[in-house]
């Protein structure tokens, strides 16, 4: 997932040309983008002087536009969240090799690509694994959790420097787990934690009753 497939298609980069003065401005951004006469990336300018200034060019106040960060849209998503953990900005500009600005991404925007990146929008269940680096296969684990009829709808690693474990957070597409979690039990993994809907774990609690007291125990 790259920076040009998480543009915000709702927000506007405004050119030298665009007459300003009076301005409304409904969006939550306090920056716009502005490029030069032939779509070149200039830099961004505050909202406030779009709405404070009388009816003129940008072109006139290029002296309000701050030369501020762009980035190349062949970037990845997690160069992405570097910057937004070390800045401020409401919104970052996206440029292709000849620095033509090709749009921007939002805090929104981002969000959005991050639901999509960790399969928020699906149904299912988390687990956790606590693993030792260089002493697991992923393939192993996805394997162990494919023979319990659930699918593995994404992977997202964390390092524990603390602990020197890494922890797999791993979606699957289902809420009922138990024959999951009993798989990977049976070959060892350790299982930090696993979360999964509330309606879904009283159904797995039923289940489990409904089981027990066919078999009278």
């Amino acid at each position: 997932m790259n920076a040009l497939s998480i543009l915000d298609t709702r927000v506007l980069v405004l050119s030298v040309d665009t007459l300003i003065g009076g301005w409304e401005y409904n969006g939550e951004e306090a920056f716009i983008a502005v490029s030069d006469h032939d779509g070149r990336y200039l830099g961004m300018v505050n909202v406030d002087v779009l709405v404070a200034e009388k009816e003129v060019r940008l072109e006139k106040i290029r002296t309000s536009i701050l030369p501020l960060t762009a980035i190349r849209e062949d970037r990845h998503l997690y160069e992405i969240l570097r910057y937004y953990s070390e800045s401020e900005s409401d919104i970052l500009p996206v440029i292709d090799k000849d620095q033509r600005c090709l749009g921007v991404i939002t805090r929104r925007s981002l969000l959005h690509a991050m639901n999509q990146m960790l399969s928020v929008q699906h149904e299912g269940a988390v687990v956790v694994l606590s693993v030792v680096p260089g002493r697991y296969l992923l393939s192993d684990i996805i394997r162990v959790i494919e023979s319990s009829n659930a699918a593995v709808l994404g992977i997202q690693s964390v390092y524990s420097a603390a602990s020197s474990e890494i922890f797999l957070h791993i979606k699957i597409n289902t809420g009922i787990i138990r024959s999951v979690l009993s798989g990977l039990e049976r070959f060892n993994y350790k299982i930090d934690s696993y979360y999964m809907r509330k309606d879904n774990h009283d159904d797995l609690d039923m289940r489990y009753k409904n089981l027990m007291s066919y078999l009278d125990i």
